[in-house]
């Protein structure tokens, strides 16, 4: 068993570095391979917020990962993602099996959480300095997500189009709440095998210190 770990994105992404690093290692220590993804234009990969291919070299991240898990000799792909990362890992061929923490049902529902979060910023830090960003940009906690990257993050609709040849997945929900139920059912309607957890934890993953 191979588990390929898909962080959030943005500033998410730099609060959970720490601790899904942490998880890998325990994944690892556990006997099993762990391969941990930077997002492109994120962390150590290349890329910059608004190159036009931005919006697909993720989902090609993810499908890249999984085919070096099994190449390394593991015969099943686990993906673990949070967030945004869940919405690219429901996106994906070549996985077997999920778990997803926090992962909205929509990636238009995501981009309007991320609007959200930058108007209480704002709202308590004051407004951001500087160039205002591109038309059909999205800026949250400093981050800028690109006009296409907007694009294809709206079209995500896991809920409509789930994964095929999934065999099971396990869906976690945000702080003392349950996962969200479209994607439940949509998994289900898929053939795929759903365990539920009411989530704790994810606000401090996601402002690990």
């Amino acid at each position: 068993m191979g588990v390929l770990i898909l962080p959030p994105l943005g500033y998410e992404d730099t609060s959970a570095y720490r601790p899904l690093r942490t998880l890998a290692d325990a994944v690892a220590a556990a006997g099993h391979l762990a391969l941990r993804l930077d997002w492109p234009g994120l962390g150590d990969s290349a890329g910059a917020d608004l190159d036009d291919d931005l919006h697909v070299r993720p989902l090609e991240a993810v499908q890249t990962g999984a085919a070096a898990v099994r190449a390394a000799g593991c015969t099943s792909v686990i993906a673990v993602g949070v967030r945004a990362g869940g919405l690219y890992a429901l996106a994906a061929a070549g996985l077997d099996e999920l778990v997803l923490w926090a992962v909205p049902a929509s990636g238009k529902r995501y981009v309007r959480e991320e609007r959200a979060f930058q108007g209480f910023a704002e709202a308590a830090f004051g407004g951001v300095s500087g160039p205002a960003p591109p038309a059909g940009a999205v800026e949250a906690g400093g981050f800028l997500y690109g006009p296409r990257v907007v694009e294809g993050l709206t079209a995500m609709d896991p809920t409509r189009a789930p994964p095929n040849g999934v065999r099971r997945a396990l869906l976690i929900g945000r702080d003392g709440a349950a996962p969200d139920e479209a994607l439940v059912t949509a998994l289900r309607g898929a053939g795929t095998q759903v365990d539920e957890m009411r989530g704790e934890g994810l606000g401090v993953l996601l402002e690990n210190a």
